[in-house]
Formats: C-alpha cells, sequence, structure tokens
C-alpha cells in the first residue's frame, strides 16, 4: 500500500513537472510572438534562459539516463562553441555568435521537453500540439484582418515583422491542424485549417502556398502510398487557390513566370554573392549570426542592406560552414526519416513530417531558420512527434497495415 502512495505520489509530480513546462514553452511562445516573432531583439531570450535552467533541472536525471539518445543535439551548438575560440574558427563577431548559440541551445531545449513529455505521456501529444495550435489561430485571425482591413497592397503579416515570415509560421502548423481535423472531426478542429489557409492566401506568399501545398501532397503520399490520392489532393489544393485567392494574388505569381522576374524575386544575384563568401571560408564559417557583416565585402548589389541571404541553406554554409550545416540538417533529416516511418500508424508523426517539411521547401526562398518564433514552433512540434514515436503500437500488424492511427 505504501509503494502504490509512493508511486502515485511520484506520478502526481511528474504530471506537475510536465505541466510546468509546457506552460513555460507556451509564455515563451507568445511573448515571442508579441516581440515581432523575435526578429527585431533578443528580448525574447530572457524567458528562454529561465525555460531552459528549469527544463533542466527538471530533467537532468533523464538527461543523464538517456545520454545516448540526446548526444546528437549537442553536435549543432558545438560547432557553434567551436567558433568562439581564438583558432582555428575565430569568428568575426563573438557576441553576434554568442547570441546565436544562445538561441540554438534554447530550441534544442524546447525539442528535448516536448520530446520527453510526449515519450512519458503519449496521450497528451494533441495537447502539446494545441499550445502553437491556440497562438497560431490568433496570428491567423489577425493577419486576415490586418489585409481586410487595410486593403490589397498590405499583407497579412500577423505580429510578424514580414509577411512570408507570417506565413512560414503558418506553413509549420497547417499540417497539424489538418491531422487535428482528421483525428477529431469536429466543426471547431476543421476550421482551424481553413483559418491557416485563409491566412496563407492573405499573406501573398508565393514560397509560403508552394510549400504547404507540397508538405500536404508528400503527406498524403506518405500516408496512403497512392500517387493518385496525392495527384487529387494536389488538384484540390489548385482548385481551392484558384476559387479563394484575394485579388493580385495572381499577379505575385506571373511576376516569376519569366527568368527575369524570377532572378529579381528569388534574389539570385545575392544567392551568387552568397556563394563567394562561402567559398572564402567553407569549412568553419564566418561564424553564427555575422551573416550581415561578413556579406559585405561580397555584395554586388546596389542595396547595402542584407541581413540574410533569402536562402536557409546557404546562410547555414556562410556562417557555420559546412560541418555545422551538416549536424543541423542531419538532426533534421533524421527527424523527418523517423516521422515518414511512423506516420503509417501516427497521425501525430505525419503531422509533424508535414511541417518540416514544409519549413525545408519554404527556407529554399527565404530566411525561416532565423525567426525565433518558426523555430521554436519547429521545434516544439518535432519534439512531440519524435516522443510519440518512441513508443510505438504492440498490437497486430494487420490493424497498423491498414493506416489505423492512435495517435
Amino acid at each position: 500500500m505504501v509503494r502504490l502512495f509512493h508511486q502515485a505520489r511520484e506520478g502526481q509530480g511528474e504530471i506537475l513537472v510536465n505541466r510546468t513546462l509546457a506552460g513555460l514553452f507556451a509564455v515563451l511562445l507568445g511573448y515571442t510572438l508579441l516581440r515581432r516573432a523575435g526578429g527585431d531583439s533578443n528580448d525574447w531570450l530572457i524567458i528562454g534562459a529561465i525555460f531552459t535552467v528549469v527544463a533542466i533541472f527538471a530533467l537532468r536525471e533523464s538527461l543523464v539516463a538517456n545520454f545516448s539518445q540526446f548526444w546528437p543535439l549537442l553536435l549543432p551548438p558545438a560547432c557553434i562553441a567551436l567558433q568562439l575560440l581564438p583558432s582555428p574558427a575565430h569568428t568575426m563577431a563573438s557576441s553576434l555568435t554568442l547570441a546565436q548559440l544562445a538561441r540554438v541551445i534554447v530550441y534544442l531545449v524546447c525539442f528535448a521537453v516536448a520530446r520527453e513529455i510526449a515519450s512519458r505521456r503519449p496521450a497528451w501529444a494533441w495537447g502539446l500540439f494545441a499550445i502553437p495550435l491556440v497562438f497560431g489561430c490568433a496570428e491567423g485571425i489577425f493577419g486576415i484582418a490586418q489585409h481586410a482591413i487595410r486593403g490589397e497592397d498590405n499583407y497579412a503579416v500577423g505580429t510578424f515583422p514580414q509577411h512570408s515570415h507570417f506565413a512560414g509560421f503558418v506553413d509549420l502548423l497547417l499540417p497539424v491542424s489538418i491531422v487535428a481535423a482528421w483525428r477529431y472531426r469536429h466543426p471547431v478542429a476543421l476550421a482551424v485549417p481553413m483559418i491557416f489557409f485563409a491566412a496563407l492566401l492573405h499573406s501573398f506568399s508565393r514560397a509560403g502556398l508552394v510549400a504547404s501545398a507540397l508538405a500536404i501532397v508528400v503527406m498524403v503520399l506518405i500516408r496512403t502510398r497512392q500517387f493518385k490520392m496525392a495527384g487529387a489532393a494536389a488538384l484540390v489544393l489548385v482548385i481551392a487557390g484558384l476559387v479563394l485567392a484575394p485579388a493580385g494574388l495572381g499577379e505575385r505569381f506571373e511576376r516569376i513566370s519569366t527568368y527575369a522576374g524570377f532572378h529579381h524575386d528569388a534574389q539570385l544575384t545575392r544567392w551568387q554573392d552568397t556563394l563567394r563568401l562561402i567559398e572564402a571560408r567553407p569549412f568553419l564559417g564566418s561564424g553564427a549570426g555575422t551573416y550581415p557583416i561578413a556579406f559585405a565585402p561580397y555584395n554586388t548589389s546596389s542595396d547595402s542592406l542584407h541581413d540574410h541571404a533569402d536562402n536557409d541553406y546557404l546562410q547555414l554554409l556562410a556562417e557555420i560552414g559546412i560541418s555545422g550545416t551538416l549536424a543541423t540538417l542531419a538532426l533534421l533529416v533524421l527527424a523527418l526519416r523517423r516521422y515518414v516511418r511512423a506516420a503509417r500508424w501516427s497521425l501525430v508523426a505525419l503531422g509533424a513530417a508535414g511541417s518540416m517539411i514544409a519549413l525545408l521547401a519554404h527556407s529554399l526562398f527565404e530566411f525561416q531558420m532565423y525567426i525565433p518564433a518558426n523555430v521554436l514552433t519547429l521545434a516544439w512540434i518535432a519534439g512531440v512527434g519524435w516522443g510519440v514515436t518512441m513508443k510505438p503500437p504492440s498490437w497486430p500488424r494487420a490493424r497498423r497495415g491498414t493506416g489505423t492511427s492512435i495517435g
């Protein structure tokens, strides 16, 4: 009896810790969104530091016991920390690199926390997803209202500094909202992806629309393994976009129908200049967060202000070199592979896969990985997806083969 009592107390303590950590993440994400997604300042890092300290203290035993599972998360920050040494990879600006290192640590802690909670309490997965979904709905409604009130030339941006970053946030949440709607099939749940799709259209982000469409089509293909179903999903998305598109969206796509328009809007000249920067320091980079100052000598365009490469992969190569980029992408690919494998039996994994595909695709033409609110959201979704897949279903294979979901 005494043993059962102690187990009950331990269980209640674990629930309290999990709820506290989830609540702290909600505060962190909410504050970051209010501070223009964290892109203009590092104010959100204060709450991020508190969240990190509390999380490490609360999960210290698990971190030590499962170090073999957690150590890969140390590779990206280790590559950045190496740049702070005087040699051989001295960064061009220690303060910028130190700030970027702090951001990366917070992102990875968010992933670790979500993974731990979801692995211990798989039934909480949808509740954990609800945190960013609630903020996403608020952002989506706010963004749509902005565009409707201000007029055609004022795209939906929400609390974000740019419409493309707002679209990146919606990109991440649309796949999760779709699988949630499929699971619950409730009017409220069904309304959420409709809000996100409308917000995407009103953001006028071409890369966001293409990335979301690609993610949804791949999700259907992963789940059904049928190209006909994936093609049908693509057709439905195209028709819905044509029917619901606000005035002026078609003209934005027409601008990139010619090479000259694509060359200008995709910032191909900046990409070419960034390749020259990468060539100068290919292996260890110029220093995390130092792109604005490192790029200046290589800039051949008339615009002197270039804080980002408008391509996350090129900017990662420029800042942290081949070693750091490979370490970062290896974690993303490893996670995506895990979600794709589990997506046949877990809607949670399917939603995580869709979110990651959307961001990876969108990052080809934007700098989504440098927007704190978006990376925090991705880290949380990815952590939940990973945690759920740590405990696959134990029921018969025949039932799993039907695509029945437990998550």
